[in-house]
């Protein structure tokens, strides 16, 4: 069980780096009509990206 969540979460990540833009907004878009994502907001879901993915490593080990 722990490894299928682990595994989700580093999926979660992933996405995170992978398309910072559209998961910045994911929670955010109904929010706003035709938004973009500020610079700090892409740079922090990146970071957070990575932060999630050690997270997700953690939760698989133990």
């Amino acid at each position: 069980m722990n490894v299928l969540a682990g595994l989700f979460i580093i999926i979660i990540g992933i996405l995170n780096i992978a398309i910072p833009e559209q998961m910045a907004m994911f929670g955010e878009r109904w929010k706003y009509k035709d938004a973009e994502p500020s610079d700090i907001n892409i740079a922090m879901t990146r970071v957070g990206g990575i932060f999630v993915i050690i997270c997700g490593i953690v939760v698989m080990l133990y």
